[in-house]
């Protein structure tokens, strides 16, 4: 994606038009919310698990002018990039540490170029970042020795990050842990062993186990696949490492798809989206829980007083029980939202599909229509190849999947016949 003229206009047209002192509630917000779990129930991604947010760029793009509102971390700047209409950003999370990947990064966005910024994430030095705080001439950059030394233990580490295929591809440019992985997977499999010895050396190996059998292997490959392959607390490897034991099993994990497509990383255009929302200071970060009315509160108070439309609300799958616990916060907090938007505005979700992951929206009219039994754990539970079927999917007025089952009430009083699909 390629920024024109003419988007460019449109973006000054908006930023001249929309309120920024009201904003200033919003930036503050984490402040004055002062909220700080002391730990966090689930696993923590620096850099996310899904990779395939592009899927869902035909619903960015029909999201209408003002404020976008997500979770996560490096999905969360992908959307708004990939928001065209998006005027003001909001980048919400319950994790301490999403929470410090953001505030630090929207620092580092206000590099001018991509090339800097990248320059700034993967290999500058401490008095590499003070050159650019101090040369900064639009702008104060906010970044201390502290956030320099927490970037690198937690970003610049690629064992931290969670997601290590996608970090490689990020920092690289190309799949460097398809590459590894095939390297190592054909050195064995060319050697004349009984399927045994093979798998063992695959899936169980030691160092000396592989020097035994004379593999054309060295110390580093076997660090490398004993960490990032046999290692299952990284949830790259966890795939990788089952289809090892099971090869029989057919999957799709090494088949390279193209990661850096619709990713700000690797396109100035989007870079500069983001560029421009950090240098005007129009991105805010908040700590929250989306269970704490408190919390809710305050955010509703805020973004009513920012004078800001909402455009498109990016909660990712925390439908999820295992994020919002079984009661209904996650569909009350959306309800809570509706009066601060347009029938217009979106509300994206993802599911993982049988393949890869699925990103689906409703517009906010659509939400008001919702049957009361209608869940989005429904379309998840359901059947995964269905799920498949939504990727890329809006859905508007009264619509919703012709196939999804509503069964949350125990006597079934939904009648299926009244959905209707998107098609």
């Amino acid at each position: 994606m390629v920024l024109k003229i003419t988007d460019i206009a449109f973006a000054l047209t908006l930023f001249a038009t929309t309120p920024v002192c009201g904003f200033e509630r919003l930036l503050n917000l984490n402040e004055e919310i002062d909220f700080r779990p002391p730990v966090t129930d689930w696993p923590t991604f620096m850099i996310s698990t899904e990779m395939s947010l592009k899927d869902a760029s035909s619903i960015f793009e029909k999201a209408p002018p003002g404020l976008v509102i997500s979770v996560g971390t490096e999905r969360a700047f992908q959307g708004v990039a990939l928001s065209p209409n998006a005027t003001h950003a909001l980048l919400m999370d319950y994790d301490t540490k999403i929470i410090q990947f953001n505030r630090i990064n929207i620092e580092l966005l206000k590099a001018p170029t991509l090339s800097e910024y990248r320059f700034l994430r993967w290999l500058a030095d401490y008095e590499a970042w003070q050159e650019f705080i101090k040369e900064s001439k639009v702008t104060e950059i906010t970044l201390s020795r502290e956030d320099f030394d927490w970037w690198l233990a937690n970003v610049r580490n690629i064992k931290a990050v969670g997601n290590i295929r996608m970090e490689y591809i990020n920092r690289y440019g190309r799949d460097v842990y398809y590459e590894k992985f095939i390297h190592t997977y054909n050195t064995i499999l060319a050697k004349p062993l009984d399927k045994h010895t093979r798998d063992f050396l695959l899936a169980k190996g030691t160092y000396l186990d592989w020097r035994k059998a004379d593999l054309s292997l060295n110390e580093d490959d076997w660090q490398w696949w004993e960490t990032f392959i046999l290692n299952s607390q990284f949830f790259t490897a966890t795939e990788a490492k089952n289809w090892l034991e099971d090869s029989s099993d057919v999957i799709d994990i090494l088949t390279f798809r193209n990661l850096k497509k619709g990713n700000y990383l690797f396109d100035e255009g989007l870079y500069q989206k983001l560029h421009e929302l950090a240098l005007s200071k129009r991105i805010a970060v908040c700590q929250l829980d989306i269970r704490d009315k408190e919390h809710v509160g305050k955010l509703l108070s805020a973004i009513t007083a920012s004078g800001v439309t909402l455009s498109l609300v990016d909660l990712d799958n925390i439908y999820m029980a295992g994020y919002t616990g079984t009661d209904n916060a996650y569909y009350d907090f959306v309800a809570e939202l509706l009066p601060l938007g347009t029938d217009a505005s979106i509300l994206l979700a993802m599911g993982f599909g049988a393949k890869f992951e699925s990103y689906f929206g409703f517009s906010f009219e659509n939400f008001r229509h919702w049957p009361k039994e209608f869940r989005i754990e429904n379309l998840v539970q359901d059947n995964r190849k269905s799920l498949d079927m939504l990727n890329g999917r809006l859905f508007v007025r009264q619509e919703l999947p012709h196939w999804t089952k509503i069964d949350a009430s125990p006597v079934g009083q939904y009648h299926s016949s009244a959905m209707t699909s998107a098609d």
